[in-house]
């Protein structure tokens, strides 16, 4: 297993002066390139080099037609010390890792490595939520396992494992199965009850898996996540999700996040903050067994533009007030509120 800590990253070899006292003049010694995967940038995503001391330089680029992220910098002369600095963004603006180092140029060449820490999150990188899903569906999600948790102790040597964190995640997140249950364990994590970070993109996380009944989702923090969407949807036996704690702060995107969830009776979102959501389509669609939803004034819909069937065949779905679902209410994010009925019905009701 990973053993925590930095993600070194080789950046470049900076040309530098030689003994003479000349500067560097030649191209090749003055442009620095970046292979995107050496340093885990995401697809439409930036990498900003900032250098700062003896050399001032700061240029932020995207892969160019060859593949490659290309800087090119200006002449360091030996003895020169310098900070240089990388940011790595994606696609949305939203950084992904940072890291900085300072160093001397005491040769011809500076080789600068350069610890990458992911943004906010220590030292775990999460796969992405479809990513995550296809290890689930490997361990039997969709088949034998009938719970999803965290595990204070590592999996017994010899175990199939499958991995949750990205292949360069300095920490690895290990899950397994367990008889009917999925764990899953990262060092320093899940043994001292510190959250694990997920990635932005949760998206497809769960779906399909629908031989789960409970997923406890109380170890993880999601104050980095804008996407849920599709996050559980088709979790056909799906009974009981702990989303305690649950940030969705910075989403954006939650359609169809329990859209199918056909065996869930109630269902707990009073910590959600959707105010930064703008895409609720089918998000309780066909949760024919869902009778309370139980949320706060948190959850508004002001910045929502599209909520298409967001209730559609949610048929035995009531109110605090008894504001009952029927094909004549609308199914959109118009009854997506505390059910304050008959002034302003609403399908949800206040926390227990």
């Amino acid at each position: 297993m990973a053993n925590g800590g930095k993600w070194n990253t080789l950046v470049a070899t900076l040309g530098g002066q030689g003994s003479s006292g000349g500067g560097t003049d030649s191209d090749a010694e003055n442009l620095i390139d970046f292979d995107p995967a050496d340093i885990g940038l995401p697809d439409g995503g930036t990498v900003t080099l900032t250098i700062t001391g003896d050399v001032e330089y700061d240029e932020t680029a995207t892969v160019s037609e060859d593949g490659k992220v290309h800087f090119r910098v200006p002449p360091i002369l030996t003895g020169s010390t310098i900070t240089v600095s990388i940011t790595i963004k994606d696609e949305t603006g939203a950084v992904v890792s940072t890291g900085s180092k300072e160093q001397t140029l005491s040769g011809s060449s500076l080789n600068i490595a350069v610890d990458l820490a992911p943004a906010g999150s220590g030292d775990i990188i999460m796969k992405t939520g479809s990513g995550i899903n296809s290890s689930l569906i490997a361990l039997g999600a969709d088949s034998v396992a009938t719970s999803f948790a965290a595990s204070p102790t590592p999996p017994d040597p010899g175990i199939t494992t499958e991995l949750l964190s990205d292949t360069g995640s300095p920490t690895e997140v290990l899950a397994w199965c367990e008889g009917t249950s999925i764990k899953y364990y990262a060092e320093g994590y899940t043994d001292s009850g510190k959250k694990i970070p997920l990635n932005a993109d949760c998206s497809y996380m769960f779906k399909e898996c629908s031989n789960l009944t409970i997923v406890d989702m109380s170890n993880f923090d999601t104050s980095n996540v804008t996407d849920i969407s599709f996050m559980f949807c088709n979790c056909s036996n799906l009974i009981t999700p702990n989303l305690s704690g649950f940030n969705t702060g910075n989403v954006t995107n939650m359609s169809w996040m329990f859209g199918l969830c056909s065996s869930l009776t109630s269902l707990d979102v009073s910590g959600f903050d959707t105010s930064n959501v703008t895409n609720m389509n089918y998000m309780f669609s066909s949760c024919s067994a869902l009778t309370r939803i139980y949320a706060s004034d948190s959850f508004v819909t002001t910045n929502v533009s599209t909520s298409i069937d967001m209730f559609n065949m949610c048929s035995v779905l009531s109110g605090v007030m008894g504001t009952t679902y029927n094909f004549s209410n609308p199914t959109d994010k118009t009854y997506a509120r505390i059910d304050n009925a008959p002034s302003s019905p609403g399908y949800f009701t206040y926390p227990h």
